[in-house]
């Protein structure tokens, strides 16, 4: 059941699209390529970005979906953060 739903990004080379849904328990960060053409996304990096992130807003139930376009991490942990806000959720 998602609660409250946050979105922040575009869908430019060098950016993401960041979706962050509520939950009740549980935490999942998915990161994918936006699109083949634009090549592999690193991942791990950004969802280690994200878990980081979310554990500074303390934030410990939701679902994030991150669409890679090539950002970098900061570019990510800005949009999620946004996104979390966008949900009222968060410190």
């Amino acid at each position: 059941m998602v609660g409250a739903a946050g979105r922040a990004g575009r869908a430019e080379r060098g950016d993401a699209e960041v979706e962050f849904e509520r939950a009740s328990r549980g935490l999942d960060v998915v990161v994918v390529p936006a699109s083949p053409r634009e090549g592999r996304t690193d991942g791990e990096r950004l969802e280690a970005a994200a878990r980081e992130l979310l554990a500074d807003l303390e934030v410990v139930a939701g679902r994030v979906t991150v669409r890679d376009h090539g950002a970098p991490e900061w570019v990510v942990r800005a949009r999620l953060e946004a996104a979390v806000g966008r949900a009222g959720v968060g410190r």
